[in-house]
């Protein structure tokens, strides 16, 4: 990416940052249309006893794994997963399986994540739920999209695309555009990237998805350098630094002040990039973010060289 004179990097800082707020933004996996608790059919099937130890086992999970505890979240999903296996509840097994694929992508471990996935998908389709299953194949495209498989990951998202503006859900319709953007971004294809993600941005302003929006405008901004239009660039950056700062996403506000410290460099404004590059600075110190540290400072040296 031309953005950054550092190598890989901080390259990989801005874009997993970035990205992970994305994820964490996403629709959940838990389809409006699919409630945690188990269907009245499925009740009467199931022994009392079967259904507790059953969603109990998916609720711990899904709770460990909103709050970071990932090895043991994966270890009652499983569990939860078999059992509605076993007591044959395709519904809550989707669930669990879309929630165990997000833990083995949130640890790299892509080939488990899109097994799980794929299960998930295939079981969604026997109860046919058109929104589950644009959330799931959502889901694979950003597991493509790591691999940095694109033309599989922009597929699948298109597929995902098609089935949320078929149900109407315009939140999910703006968050696949995003995500279809950040693959054209990733392939430093930025022209296509930045009508992506303008399409998303309509979407999040009319919602007042503030956050969304602000991660989408931070792409712009991206964009917009790699193209060395400076002018556009910076003003993305500061509308998303705007954003990061009233909703107090601190590593989102040193990525916005990073970049913008870049853009005031290139065109030879020293002073305000070395301002930029120092509230950067103090935000990843404050952090303990060695490796943003470490990019902020070379970027200054850079500077006084």
């Amino acid at each position: 990416m031309t953005y950054l004179s550092l190598p890989q990097r901080l390259h990989s800082l801005s874009l997993a940052t970035a990205t992970l707020l994305l994820t964490l933004l996403s629709p959940i996996s838990l389809s409006p249309n699919l409630s945690l608790s188990l269907s009245t059919q499925v009740q009467a099937q199931i022994p009392q006893n079967q259904l507790g130890a059953a969603q109990q086992l998916l609720d711990e999970g899904i709770d460990l794994y909103q709050q970071g505890q990932m090895q043991e979240a994966l270890n009652r999903l499983e569990e939860a997963s078999n059992l509605f296996e076993q007591v044959e509840a395709p519904v809550e097994e989707t669930i669990a399986l879309t929630q165990i694929g997000l833990i083995y992508e949130h640890r790299q471990q892509y080939d488990d994540a899109l097994n799980a996935y794929e299960q998930a998908l295939s079981l969604a389709k026997t109860f046919d739920d058109p929104y589950q299953e644009a959330i799931i194949l959502d889901y694979m495209g950003s597991v493509y999209s790591s691999l940095e498989q694109y033309s599989q990951a922009l597929d699948l998202h298109q597929q995902s695309l098609a089935l949320f503006r078929e149900v109407d859900n315009r939140r999910s319709e703006g968050i696949v555009l995003g995500n279809i953007g950040k693959v054209y971004f990733a392939q430093d294809q930025n022209e296509q990237a930045i009508d992506f993600l303008k399409e998303a941005l309509n979407i999040y302003q009319d919602l007042e998805e503030n956050i969304l929006e602000g991660e989408v405008l931070y792409y712009l901004g991206l964009s917009h350098q790699n193209l060395k239009e400076y002018a556009p660039a910076l003003d993305f950056h500061e509308q998303a630094l705007d954003i990061f700062n009233a909703e107090n996403i601190p590593e989102l506000q040193a990525l916005a002040l990073y970049n913008m410290g870049i853009i005031y460099s290139q065109q030879g404004k020293e002073e305000m990039a070395q301002t930029s590059y120092q509230d950067a600075l103090a935000i990843f110190e404050e952090l303990g973010d060695e490796q943003g540290v470490a990019a902020i400072r070379y970027q200054m040296e850079t500077l006084d060289q």
